[in-house]
């Protein structure tokens, strides 16, 4: 939160350094969910730190914004706006909630309008929040009910999508896209009948993936699959309500490795029932995977999410990063994260902030192939290791510095890429 809004507040002040009477709003998941769950007080104190004008307080949104505009152009009435928050004087006033509901096939993208953009990347969405209740995720309830589009409307927007000449890559932000499964056949023939130009990356259920979906799914052009696998503990799982077990996870890994689509994997350290056993668990599952990266991230304890019903039972105490429960505390919850950074070296880590999977799709299409990209990575993660196991060094040692170096001014065009999902790096450059 506090990095959010300090990148939040540093942009207001930057275009209000240049321009003092812009309108500034702000909205998002961020700003719907502080306002759910802060009081008015901090709320207050929220937005005077970030110093925008309006901020929407909604799950979506889309309405209140054009209302703000209208109001902005027309009269500066923002008193009969819902969902908002406006600054008056030295305040800030908020308005009624009134729900929105704003169906996602009626306000497609017109990607007509974009056609003399440059971006080689671009995101779309072809459903709104999520059909499923993990006990950690407060999506469901931040996103509001779930709507799916089309595999006809998602055509029309793929299809105008395809003349911005520049764009290589697509990726699907919806939370889950092979949910429903029949949908997700329809949408992966249809690109594949297409034959679109872009590559295509998604967020998957990997319990979900057959043989047939699999290799549909590099056919119609996908290039990486984001994992949601949270834990390789089937206890775990369950608590989690996660409606699968790891063996059906290794599987749908092992069917997309099979079909060159890399993978991506999250885990989740320290929900409730989380115990060394557990973590262990966890462990195993990544090593004995086909996974081609991973991550680990300590659990979030939202109080807007399911496993808050449970707070008694589980005798959880604390909230976001700070948390005590029955069987752990986030103190432990972190050094166990530690522990598998130590411990594996494959699959590979990759950071959490401020490099994500779409980062490293993107480095591919800046001409480093995936090898090499596992190679950097590895470098830089026994780089973060050193520091664990040396907290009082000062800098990174010369011997690992000197192995980046020459990793880095390698001249990479000559001699055989590196595409093995488990490679082995010769350090005596």
């Amino acid at each position: 939160m506090k990095t959010l809004k300090k990148k939040n507040s540093m942009i207001i002040n930057f275009i209000k350094k240049y321009n003092r009477e812009v309108k500034l709003i702000v909205g998002g998941p961020f700003i719907s969910s502080k306002c759910r769950i802060l009081d008015n007080n901090d709320l207050k104190f929220l937005f005077n730190s970030i110093n925008a004008d309006f901020y929407i307080n909604s799950s979506q949104g889309e309405a209140t914004l054009v209302k703000i505009i209208e109001a902005i152009k027309r009269d500066g009435n923002y008193g009969q706006i819902p969902n908002i928050y406006y600054k008056a004087h030295t305040t800030y006033v908020g308005t009624p909630i009134e729900k929105e509901n704003n169906l996602l096939a009626e306000n497609m993208v017109e990607w007509n309008l974009f056609q003399n953009i440059n971006n080689e990347f671009l995101n779309i969405r072809t459903a709104i929040s999520c059909p499923f209740n993990c006990a950690f995720c407060g999506f469901p309830e931040n996103a509001g009910t779930y709507q799916i589009v089309d595999v006809g409307k998602i055509e029309q927007e793929l299809k105008a999508l395809s003349k911005i000449k520049s764009v290589k890559s697509v990726t699907f932000i919806d939370d889950t896209l092979n949910v429903p499964k029949k949908r997700f056949k329809e949408l992966l023939i249809m690109m594949i009948n297409n034959k679109f130009s872009f590559k295509w990356n998604g967020y998957i259920r990997c319990q979900y993936i057959d043989e047939e979906i699999a290799k549909l799914m590099k056919e119609s052009g996908c290039e990486s699959a984001f994992l949601g696998i949270e834990s390789g503990d089937d206890d775990i799982l369950k608590l989690m309500n996660k409606n699968s077990v790891s063996l059906v996870y290794q599987k749908g890994i092992e069917l997309l490795s099979k079909n060159d689509i890399v993978t991506f994997g999250n885990f989740i350290i320290g929900f409730p029932g989380e115990s060394y056993k557990s973590f262990k668990n966890t462990m195993r599952f990544i090593k004995d995977s086909s996974l081609d990266f991973y991550r680990a991230q300590l659990w979030y304890y939202d109080h807007k999410t399911p496993v808050w019903n449970k707070r008694d039972e589980y005798k959880l105490t604390g909230s976001g990063f700070e948390w005590i429960h029955f069987s752990m505390d986030s103190k432990t919850a972190c050094d166990l994260i530690d522990e598998l950074l130590i411990e594996l070296d494959y699959p590979i880590r990759y950071p959490q902030y401020y490099f994500d999977n779409d980062s490293i799709i993107q480095m591919k299409y800046k001409g480093l192939s995936i090898g090499e990209i596992k190679q950097y990575l590895l470098l830089f993660n026994n780089a973060i290791k050193e520091k664990i196991q040396q907290p009082n060094l000062k800098e990174t040692s010369p011997e690992l510095i000197k192995q980046i170096a020459t990793f880095c001014n390698n001249d990479k065009s000559e001699g055989p890429v590196v595409e093995d999902r488990k490679i082995k790096i010769d350090f005596n450059f």
